[in-house]
């Protein structure tokens, strides 16, 4: 199995979850529905439900996680668990590679929070900024 490094996998301190789950634009009403691509351990899903569950606790929510590391699944499943255990929360657990479910899907999202794919060493990444 390939290393964290290999995979790009860089986990987000809980601090830093909280931060990313503030920028999110939450509904006044109806459901929230979020993708999580790589979702690993699963602490930005957790932010962005605890956020919700706060400030909007009529709203749904609906998290779908894509992770393709296995050995993360089962902490992934627990921590989808727990935000499943609050009032109007529906998780998924996709156990499979973004790029190829996300060929395949016909789901579609409100938002989606993650963090960037990067690599320490030798990679930049360009955002593009403003429209069109």
């Amino acid at each position: 199995m390939a290393n964290q490094a290999e995979l790009g996998q860089f986990f987000t301190p809980t601090a830093v979850a909280r931060i990313m789950a503030d920028l999110v634009h939450l509904p006044a009403s109806g459901t929230l529905r979020v993708l999580d691509p790589g979702a690993g351990s699963g602490m930005l899903s957790a932010a962005v439900v605890d956020r919700v569950r706060r400030e909007r606790p009529d709203v749904q929510v609906s998290v779908t996680a894509v992770e393709l590391d296995q050995r993360l699944w089962p902490v992934l499943a627990d921590t989808l668990a727990d935000c499943a255990a609050e009032s109007g929360v529906r998780t998924s657990l996709v156990k499979s590679d973004f790029v190829q479910w996300a060929l395949h899907t016909d789901e579609r999202f409100d938002v989606v929070i993650q963090n960037p794919p990067y690599h320490k060493k030798g990679v930049s990444i360009l955002v593009p900024v403003g429209g069109g």
